[in-house]
């Protein structure tokens, strides 16, 4: 579902008039449809994973394979979001498909940041992966 501003409420915390466009570091949180807890439980005050965790995890490792030019900072996954910094070196003009990532999708992230284009490919990898262990569960 697109963003609607009528219906979502939601405020950018972007800094008004920098480039995101650019190189360097930024802090991404990825949370689950309806903040499910999807990935795992607290135990103990530890994050155990469930299969979903592992998957999450898999594919978090995997950026730095899919796009060269990002580098992975610190991270953690918790039972409905995960929180990482990624890193990125440098700027690529056209960026090339992912493997794993669904080319409808893809089209229309060129257009954008390749900050974007990292994120997104990365979750509908996720995604593809999830419906693959688990299908018709969600």
């Amino acid at each position: 579902m697109p963003y609607n501003p009528q219906i979502h409420h939601r405020r950018s915390i972007r800094l008004k008039g920098y480039d995101y466009t650019q190189p360097g570091g930024y802090f991404v949180t990825l949370c689950t449809k309806e903040k499910q807890c999807l990935f795992g439980d607290i135990v103990q005050g530890e994050m155990r994973f469930n299969s979903l965790g592992v998957i999450a995890f898999n594919i978090w490792q995997q950026i730095p394979k899919t796009f060269p030019h990002v580098e992975l900072d610190y991270f953690v996954i918790m039972p409905n979001h995960i929180h990482g910094i990624l890193i990125f070196h440098e700027i690529l003009s056209d960026p090339q498909f992912p493997v794993g990532a669904r080319r409808a999708h893809w089209r229309q992230l060129k257009e954008r940041s390749p900050q974007t284009c990292c994120v997104r490919a990365s979750i509908s990898r996720c995604r593809f992966r999830v419906d693959l262990t688990k299908p018709n569960n969600f």
